[in-house]
């Protein structure tokens, strides 16, 4: 006989809670020794493959515990057969999940979705309170924890609120009538109400009596009452807030539903509807967004999208009283034979080119060596319009099919704006690249999306204009991405950002239709303010197909000065005297000594600089103010202990000067590429504050990094208190990474006590969202709610960005 713990059992001996279909098979996992009776669990395998659908079988279950992506209640666990159970907490930090198991109205586990905050605690209910060794007080809870040194209030059958991360008793509440509580055993196990009074039987089962929500009356063993709150629930319920319906309303709830009728309207029909479930059965629902995202090395994405009949968004209930709905379902994306047919038609229709499935195209479009938010899900196709037309039938073809699009323009995003989470199509818009109209005398100029600025500032129209647009972010940035971020560069100090320079737009919606947001001249008060909605979007509301863009006169002379400082603080302090003292300058841009380091490893310039906080000032305009500006900007430096003040003689010089500010970024990823264990990557953020709180942001971040012994470097726009931090770490180190994540949500959650925002010009994307929402608040994400699902009820544009749905 094999020896040690049976590793499987008959399915037909699995509890009915786990849901296995008895027919597929003849046996099922059997769980491992842990705080959890086989009887009350669901091991880690069953929920994985069975109920989230993340894997197909044991083999890629154990790909994705092996990778340390399962947390249970705080702690990673690699044992696929590990038995969850009861108020457990199941953590998926890359797919930003989290789980707590706890049962319906008809005593199953379910799949019930939890909030991050949520997450942090669960509930345990007392079983033992005792003395240990030495006089030790301790109690025991149902998920066999034990917790030293308790309030001595706390008896047996009370509820503990425990905090996951400290393994600490926060609250507790006391086993008494008034409460909330569960019923986890019997016949009325899932069903919650408030104890309204309870029975002693010596020498038998003391019995509970509850009352739920609608006034139904239940009893139950004082041993099967879990209590979860006290005037409400301290933990969220799943669908039906564990009120049973009474079995006549499911019976006629069952006659009524459409798969029902469906089944009963004629009977010569039996032998189709088997085929019909047969065919259902083999073509089951595997949601495809997290199970890429799970994957990663375990199966390429062709195969597993094989396999994916459709991709579901769940719509949680806003808590937005204005927007608050029930009983929402949730919405379905297409299956892979709809969208293959979707791109079989874009072919016959804009020519085969137009929609490219190639492996080496989709990685370049879900994946950037810039943002390390990549994830593991790539889209289905890229599809490369050249005109609107184009991208209105693009658009009709991923309406009709429930496709989800993601605009693509030049893909220099750091906050995986243009991700695929959900696959989808890739809208590339780099043949639609053309300056399409320069009015010189107007000083606006009609673009496409896939025009990049530095192109477009070297437009021979311009030039003979003595015109130029002053926007300035990333060398290879494309219009379209500059309006989906409502970026901004190095001249936002003088000229501000993206949303200051956009006349007009003409967007494609998610149907379909074209929509231009307002005509050509500088002033309108004509109706809404559309083109200020859509910048910044991120592609969440409409396709941008074409955008007449305000243009500035060059100045006629720029001149660059570069001023070393023995601080940060005195750095910030002498641009805030600059800002203050109203001198007109078109950049002030600060680096730290880590990025003056980096630049000269980079080797990126042909000058070697001071390794020592430098700040950059940018001159404009008519020679003798330029002069007077400069002068008075080096008198200033020079109060506040400045090292050094060089000025740029001559054009070669100013541009050689400029151009480290310029290559900060990429000289860290050169540097991050050199490393040679192929693991270094950079993270890079932003945040902005009053710039008057910039240097303390500054000085703590620098601080708490070089705590966490990480190598980073600050930059930023001073002149209005923008900040960048970039990070460089080994990606092959989960420890590492966790170290730079804890960094940036400190990072974040400081400029925001400082009031500032969560990014100043990088855009939302994946990243961010929760700290949007403590930004800006429940009440305003809402209303953004309502105007997404507005334009794009099927929530095909862009989805996963700025907020979940």
């Amino acid at each position: 006989m094999p020896r040690g713990p049976k590793k499987h059992q008959k399915r037909l001996s699995a509890p009915h809670h786990w849901l296995l279909d008895k027919l597929s098979g003849a046996y099922a996992p059997r769980p491992s020794a842990g705080p959890h009776k086989l009887r009350d669990c669901l091991p880690l395998i069953v929920f994985i493959r069975n109920r989230l659908k993340y894997a197909l079988n044991a083999r890629e279950v154990k790909a994705i515990v092996m990778q340390r992506l399962i947390k249970i209640d705080g702690k990673v666990r690699t044992d696929a057969t590990y038995p969850t159970g009861f108020m457990d907490v199941i953590s998926i930090e890359k797919t930003g999940e989290h789980f707590r198991l706890v049962y319906d109205t008809k005593g199953r586990f379910t799949v019930h979705r939890i909030s991050g905050e949520e997450a942090e605690y669960k509930l345990g209910k007392v079983k033992r309170v005792q003395l240990g060794k030495g006089g030790v007080p301790f109690l025991v809870t149902h998920d066999a924890r034990t917790i030293r040194y308790p309030d001595p209030s706390i008896k047996v059958n009370d509820t503990v609120k425990i905090d996951l991360a400290t393994g600490k008793i926060q609250d507790f509440i006391k086993f008494d009538t008034g409460v909330v509580a569960m019923a986890t055993g019997g016949r009325n196990m899932g069903r919650v109400g408030v104890i309204t009074h309870r029975e002693r039987h010596d020498g038998g089962f003391n019995i509970v009596h509850i009352k739920d929500a609608i006034d139904n009356e239940f009893a139950t063993r004082e041993s099967n009452v879990f209590v979860i709150g006290q005037e409400k629930p301290w933990i969220s319920l799943p669908k039906g807030k564990g009120v049973r319906a009474a079995r006549s309303l499911l019976k006629y709830t069952r006659l009524a539903s459409p798969r029902t009728r469906a089944a009963r309207t004629s009977p010569w029909k039996i032998g189709r509807r088997f085929e019909s479930s047969h065919s259902q059965q083999q073509q089951q629902t595997w949601t495809t967004t997290r199970v890429l995202a799970l994957m990663g090395t375990v199966a390429s994405f062709t195969y597993i999208a094989t396999r994916s009949s459709s991709a579901t968004i769940n719509k949680p209930v806003t808590a937005s009283a204005s927007t608050q709905t029930t009983n929402e379902k949730p919405y379905t994306y297409a299956s892979r034979a709809e969208m293959e047919s979707a791109i079989a038609s874009l072919r016959s229709s804009l020519g085969e080119d137009a929609i490219s499935t190639d492996d080496d195209d989709l990685h370049r479009h879900g994946f950037s060596a810039w943002s390390s938010l990549n994830i593991d899900v790539l889209p289905i196709a890229v599809a490369y319009p050249r005109s609107t037309a184009d991208v209105v039938a693009i658009a009709k073809a991923c309406s009709a099919h429930r496709i989800p699009m993601v605009p693509y323009s030049g893909g220099t995003s750091l906050e995986a704006n243009f991700s695929a989470p959900f696959g989808g199509f890739s809208i590339d818009f780099t043949y639609m690249d053309q300056v399409l109209a320069v009015h010189a005398a107007d000083m606006d100029v009609v673009v496409q999306p896939g025009v990049p600025w530095m192109t477009l500032n070297a437009h021979p129209a311009l030039q003979e204009a003595g015109l130029f647009f002053p926007v300035d972010p990333g060398p290879t940035a494309q219009i379209g991405g500059m309006v989906g971020t409502g970026c901004s560069g190095t001249n936002a100090v003088r000229y501000g950002t993206m949303r200051d320079w956009v006349l007009s737009l003409t967007v494609v919606l998610a149907d379909g239709r074209v929509v231009r947001t307002r005509a050509r001249p500088r002033k309108s008060a004509a109706g809404y303010h559309l083109a200020g909605l859509l910048v910044g979007s991120e592609g969440t509301l409409g396709l941008v197909t074409e955008a007449t863009l305000k243009l500035a006169v060059v100045p006629a002379e720029t001149r660059v000065a570069v001023a070393t400082f023995p601080s940060i603080r005195a750095a910030a302090a002498a641009t805030a005297e600059v800002m203050r003292s109203g001198i007109p300058v078109a950049a002030v841009e600060l680096m730290d000594d880590v990025q003056m380091r980096v630049i000269n490893l980079a080797q990126m310039t042909r000058k070697t600089w001071a390794e020592v906080p430098t700040m950059f000032f940018k001159f404009s305009g008519t020679p003798g103010a330029v002069a007077e500006h400069t002068e008075q900007v080096q008198t200033i430096s020079e109060r506040h202990a400045s090292g050094s003040f060089e000025l740029a003689a001559t054009e070669e010089e100013r541009l050689e000067l400029w151009s480290a500010r310029k290559e900060a970024l990429w000289s860290m990823l050169s540097v991050a590429a050199k490393q040679g264990d192929g693991g270094s990557e950079v993270w890079s953020t932003d945040v902005a504050v009053p710039f008057s709180r910039l240097p303390e942001l500054i000085e703590i971040t620098k601080a708490d990094l070089e705590e966490l012994g990480l190598f980073a470097s600050a930059l930023g726009h001073v002149g209005d208190g923008n900040f960048h931090t970039s990070i460089m770490y080994n990606g092959k180190d989960p420890a590492q990474r966790e170290k730079v994540e804890k960094v940036v949500k400190r990072m974040v959650k400081r400029a925001l006590e400082m009031e500032g925002t969560c990014t100043g010009e990088h855009g939302i994307g994946l990243g961010k969202k929760a700290s949007l929402l403590e930004e800006v608040g429940v009440e305003t994400v809402g209303v953004m709610k309502e105007i997404k699902r507005a334009l794009d009820p099927q929530l095909i544009m862009n989805p996963g960005k700025i907020f979940d749905y």
